[in-house]
């Protein structure tokens, strides 16, 4: 289908607009109206404004979703019930429910933003933190370096 310029502009504010709120790209895409997800690629590609405009709103989209795990651990209002005898009780079912949302939003956003939210576990160096491998070299005390050393002991 092809969209007008105006058209383009009007229906990539609304996806932009949802993702900030905290909302996928596919969910975004899947909305009444909306493009296909290669048509918004192929917009994003041939326009480097737009490009960063999803980029913002996918660094926005991961700023709601640390707000969301705030207010899910903050929120105690079901935590506790009343069973069948009158008694207060844990409500584990709520409990539960609520770490596995945490967990489940800590690990997306890992994924999504993983030098801001992600666990910081170095294998290998990066531009960041660089691994240096620095050799210092053997001389004994005769003043013989190491290679002499390996050429002198190799056999003939």
């Amino acid at each position: 289908m092809a969209y007008s310029k105006k058209k383009i502009d009007s229906i990539f504010k609304s996806i932009i607009t949802f993702i900030k709120e905290g909302n996928s790209l596919g969910a975004a895409l899947r909305r009444p109206g909306m493009p296909c997800d290669n048509t918004f690629d192929k917009w994003c590609s041939e326009d480097v404004s737009k490009m960063t405009e999803y980029t913002r709103a996918r660094e926005k989209r991961a700023d709601v979703i640390f707000e969301q795990i705030m207010t899910i651990a903050d929120d105690s209002s079901g935590d506790r019930k009343v069973n069948e005898r009158g008694d207060e009780i844990m409500d584990a079912e709520f409990v539960a429910r609520s770490r596995l949302m945490v967990d489940a939003r800590k690990w997306m956003l890992g994924k999504m933003q993983p030098k801001i939210y992600g666990d910081r576990t170095i294998l290998a160096g990066d531009e960041d933190a660089p691994l240096f491998n620095h050799t210092i070299p053997l001389v004994l005390s005769d003043g013989r370096s190491f290679e002499d050393l390996k050429n002198e002991l190799k056999p003939e």
